[in-house]
């Protein structure tokens, strides 16, 4: 289920050590994020929506957790993704 009003942080959006790829990769996962900042949605489902092959969109989540905006642990067979800023 995706969100209808996905956002950002001002602090992410004006942040020029994240690139505008790394920006559109966490609108699409806002899309999906509950109360809580988490979120549960397949590394396929986000390359399908961003246009990208699935290693881009995994190096984009691997280079968002590098630089604090985001972290995730695997539950069962599926990642559980956390947006941090």
């Amino acid at each position: 289920m995706t969100n209808d009003h996905a956002t950002l942080s001002v602090s992410v959006v004006l942040d020029t050590s994240i690139s505008n790829a790394e920006k559109a990769m966490l609108l699409i996962l806002a899309c999906y994020v509950d109360a809580e900042g988490m979120c549960s949605v397949q590394q396929r489902t986000l390359a399908e929506h961003y246009g990208c092959s699935l290693r881009f969109a995994r190096t984009l989540l691997t280079r968002l957790r590098a630089k604090g905006c985001l972290t995730w642990e695997r539950r069962a067979s599926q990642n559980v993704y956390r947006m941090l800023r």
